[in-house]
């Protein structure tokens, strides 16, 4: 957009401009050095926090949006696979969220830990960091097999 352009443009229509190039800015995709980038300054204890508010969690936020990759990056972290089950003022889940969006990924991704599957599995702690980066159906594979070999 030149000067002479932005000179025949009413107040609103400037306006309009800069409000949709703010909301382009905020919706572009993540990469990989954003997400490390916002993540190198955040505690687990800042993860885990649930908003003041509706009690949802990074992980909630996630999940209802259907962000593979942050829902990854999130469950990478100890703190965050310890409140997967945590619920906000309404009783939901970040695993609910994920269901009822429908998303089968973010879905398989949470319910690697929820605590259902944890109890009934067995699962050690060092099989844990092998949950995040792997579909249910094989990390689900993984754990039965671990169970039956001790």
């Amino acid at each position: 957009m030149t000067f002479d352009n932005l000179n025949a443009m009413t107040p609103e229509q400037i306006q309009q401009m800069r409000w949709e190039g703010e909301i382009e800015e905020r919706n572009r995709p993540l990469t990989d050095d954003d997400l490390d980038a916002m993540f190198a300054n955040l505690s687990d204890q800042d993860l885990v926090r649930p908003d003041p508010l509706t009690k949802n969690t990074v992980l909630m936020y996630a999940a209802q949006t259907g962000n593979i990759i942050l829902t990854r990056e999130l469950l990478a972290r100890a703190a965050v696979r310890d409140i997967v089950g945590a619920k906000n003022l309404q009783g939901v889940t970040a695993l609910d969220y994920a269901v009822a969006r429908g998303d089968a990924v973010v879905t398989d991704l949470i319910s690697t830990y929820s605590k259902a599957h944890l109890d009934e599995d067995n699962i050690d702690d060092y099989l844990l960091g092998e949950h995040a980066v792997r579909g249910y159906r094989a990390s689900r594979s993984a754990s039965c097999a671990a169970r039956r070999s001790k």
